[in-house]
């Protein structure tokens, strides 16, 4: 990491927030993500979550096959939670979330984070998420939870 993203990331928690937004857009976004911070903007202010995590700084710095996840690459992370009360609610936040999802497409690869999984996704979607790292896993799960105790959320079977 280059001495000024070094300095960022290390004083970023002690910045009043404030600071850190008018900062962060232009920082965390770069030029080339205009229209991207102006689509969350506009969600945020309809009362829509949607966020775009910056991956790059620390995160490259291991090979993907050093952890279980083998996300490396320097990108963003597009986080769009639908989450509403009212039934009522249902198509229109269906609506809002694929449409800006089909408008991110171009942009997006075909790599998942487990934590962004939905609980009804299946063994597909865990190997996947995994990616070069799954065999290796399930040789681990076999040697050390080979009876499977460990089996809460995106569950890798021995």
């Amino acid at each position: 990491m280059n001495p000024l993203n070094t300095l960022v990331v290390r004083t970023l928690p002690f910045v009043p927030r404030r600071l850190v937004r008018v900062v962060a857009s232009r920082y965390v976004a770069g030029e080339t993500l205009e229209d991207a911070v102006r689509t969350v903007r506009a969600l945020n202010a309809e009362g829509c979550s949607a966020t775009l995590d910056v991956l790059g700084e620390e995160v490259t710095r291991i090979a993907e096959t050093d952890t279980a996840v083998p996300h490396r690459e320097e990108g963003w992370n597009l986080v769009l939670p639908s989450v509403w009360l009212d039934p009522a609610d249902t198509a229109a936040n269906i609506a809002w979330t694929r449409e800006t999802h089909a408008a991110f497409a171009e942009h997006l690869v075909d790599r998942r984070w487990l934590n962004y999984l939905a609980d009804d996704e299946g063994a597909d979607a865990i190997r996947a998420a995994y990616g070069p790292n799954y065999d290796r896993l399930v040789e681990v799960k076999r040697k050390y939870d080979p009876e499977n105790v460990f089996r809460q959320n995106h569950n890798i079977v021995p």
